[in-house]
């Protein structure tokens, strides 16, 4: 059998463990939700934020809504809801999933920050921006160990030598 073969052979998808599998789940159907939600009902979504914001003690929100930014924002999030779902099927070859979605999340928390400091009245930003580094916590904090407990099933990484599994070596399986 040739080593294709033998490669197809062993790969499973939703591999990972069953946190990770329902974590990852839960995250892609999040990021998706919200993407159709922004597109399905921006009134909603602005009426949301305006809610939120005056329970934390800021100014109501009106935002007249802009389609550009309304499809930016839906395609980001359903972009983010694809990435979780590629690295839920396939850990092993979708894992760099994890940089772009972090960036994502982590550059939208600068923003979020930088606008309450400039706006004191919308404090909903930080609690987005810390809903954000949740998020970030929850994508990172499944994934790698995962994906660590899966290089080290198949002979990867030596965890006993501590390896952290996140660079390849010479002589060892390939990070595919």
């Amino acid at each position: 059998m040739d080593d294709h073969h033998r490669a197809f052979e062993h790969h499973r998808a939703f591999e990972g463990g069953p946190t990770f599998v329902i974590g990852f789940a839960t995250l892609a159907a999040f990021f998706s939700s919200l993407g159709v939600y922004y597109l399905a009902n921006p009134r909603g979504a602005i009426a949301a934020l305006s809610a939120t914001n005056q329970h934390l003690g800021g100014v109501p929100i009106v935002v007249v809504d802009v389609v550009a930014w309304r499809y930016t924002a839906a395609v980001g999030m359903c972009t983010l809801g694809v990435m979780c779902l590629l690295v839920l099927v396939d850990l092993r070859r979708n894992s760099t999933m994890l940089i772009p979605a972090v960036f994502f999340k982590g550059f939208d928390v600068v923003l979020l920050v930088r606008y309450s400091a400039l706006h004191p009245r919308v404090p909903a930003c930080l609690e987005f921006a810390f809903m954000d580094l949740v998020l970030i916590a929850a994508m990172v904090g499944l994934a790698v160990p995962a994906r660590r407990r899966l290089m080290a099933s198949d002979g990867s990484i030596d965890t006993s030598s501590g390896d952290d599994g996140l660079t390849d070596h010479p002589g060892k399986r390939a990070m595919v």
